[in-house]
């Protein structure tokens, strides 16, 4: 059954989240576990995805009566994808306009899966210039551009392969600084906190479930002096990633699994 985004109370078995109390088993993806737990991103599967998708095949629902009653709407919404209506790609969905700018993804899943699997927009992942090395196109695959558009949040720096790196980054990583400062850009500690990861999202499953501070204090600061400051101190961090820096996580995450894999 269908809840309702503003159905109370919050259905944590729907939404396919743990007992905040215990926790989870292992988790595939942080960035995809803060944003599967974004409220912005949670209607707009309720209301842009489910009416029109079947999200066990990802194609387009035939007996739908939301379709049946807005075919030109559906029409509309997939204008450009046409390719939607013969995949099969499980969980994993084309993007829709918007999406990308949206929530940093480049294909949608079910925010009520866990173990979902969505490709994230990478700043960094362009390459401009001569043909891409087959070893940069490995690791980056076909999400690699080539594009000089930029969008308004977004920058490009030249470097000169003919000379040593570390001075080159150096000099952009203050560039992309004075920028964000600048422009009034206020992301997470680039290097985040995963030994904290899990404490964010109990908190955040905690208060969609309506729990007050005190509890939540009992259950995951039973030692602290102030419990309650605690929690509202690691709210701010869960909100913080919930709320777009699971984007920076994304790169991390990205980082190990392709760049260092030993680590």
């Amino acid at each position: 059954m269908q809840q309702d985004i503003s159905d109370e109370p919050f259905d944590p078995t729907y939404w396919g989240v743990p007992d905040w109390r215990v926790g989870g088993p292992s988790v595939v993806s942080w960035a995809w576990e803060f944003l599967r737990r974004n409220w912005d991103y949670r209607k707009f599967w309720q209301k842009e995805v489910l009416p029109f998708i079947d999200p066990a095949t990802g194609r387009l629902r035939d007996d739908s009566n939301e379709v049946a009653k807005n075919k030109r709407a559906v029409e509309n919404w997939i204008e450009g994808y046409p390719e939607l209506q013969d995949i099969f790609l499980g969980l994993k969905l084309v993007p829709l306009p918007g999406v990308v700018e949206r929530f940093g993804i480049l294909s949608i899943a079910d925010p009520r899966q866990s173990s979902s699997v969505v490709d994230f927009k990478l700043s960094g992942a362009h390459f401009y210039g001569g043909p891409v090395p087959p070893a940069v196109k490995k690791v980056f695959g076909d999400s690699l551009g080539s594009r000089m558009d930029l969008a308004k949040d977004e920058v490009a720096v030249v470097f000169d392969l003919r000379w040593p790196i570390d001075g080159q980054l150096e000099v952009a990583g203050l560039t992309l600084r004075m920028c964000q400062q600048e422009w009034g850009y206020d992301p997470p500690n680039r290097r985040g906190r995963p030994d904290k990861y899990e404490q964010y999202v109990r908190i955040l499953d905690a208060d969609d479930c309506g729990v007050d501070d005190d509890e939540i204090a009992g259950a995951l600061f039973p030692r602290f002096d102030d419990g309650p400051q605690s929690v509202r101190n690691a709210r701010r961090g869960a909100h913080k990633l919930r709320d777009g820096g699971y984007r920076s996580i994304a790169a991390q995450e990205f980082a190990a699994r392709h760049l260092h894999p030993s680590c």
